[in-house]
C-alpha cells in the first residue's frame, strides 16, 4: 500500500492550529510557525487541507506584528499595556 493513497492521514493539525492561535497572542511566533506549516504542506509532510489555517496564521501574525510595531513606535505605553494584557506577561517579568 502506497503512502500517497491516503494523504489526509498525514496530520499537521496541531502545527497549523498553534500557528493560528499564536498569531493572535504572539504574532511573530504565529507567523513563523505558519511559514513552517506552509513549507511542510508544500513538501508533502502535512495534508494540504490545513493550508487555509496556515495562511491565516501567517496573515494574522504579520498584520498584528506590523500593527504592534506601529503602536510601539508611536506610543510605547500602549505597547507595554498590550504586553501586560496577553500571554507575554508570563514570559516577561
Amino acid at each position: 500500500m502506497s503512502n500517497n493513497s491516503n494523504q489526509d492521514d498525514r496530520g499537521g493539525g496541531p502545527l497549523t492550529f498553534f500557528a493560528f492561535v499564536l498569531a493572535i497572542f504572539a504574532p511573530p511566533v504565529g507567523a513563523v510557525l505558519g511559514h513552517v506549516a506552509l513549507y511542510r504542506i508544500k513538501s508533502g509532510k502535512i495534508s494540504s487541507s490545513y493550508r487555509k489555517m496556515a495562511l491565516a496564521g501567517v496573515t494574522i501574525g504579520w498584520v498584528l506584528t506590523g500593527l504592534l510595531a506601529l503602536i510601539w513606535s508611536r506610543a510605547p505605553g500602549l505597547f507595554e499595556l498590550y504586553l501586560r494584557s496577553t500571554l507575554w506577561r508570563y514570559l516577561i517579568r
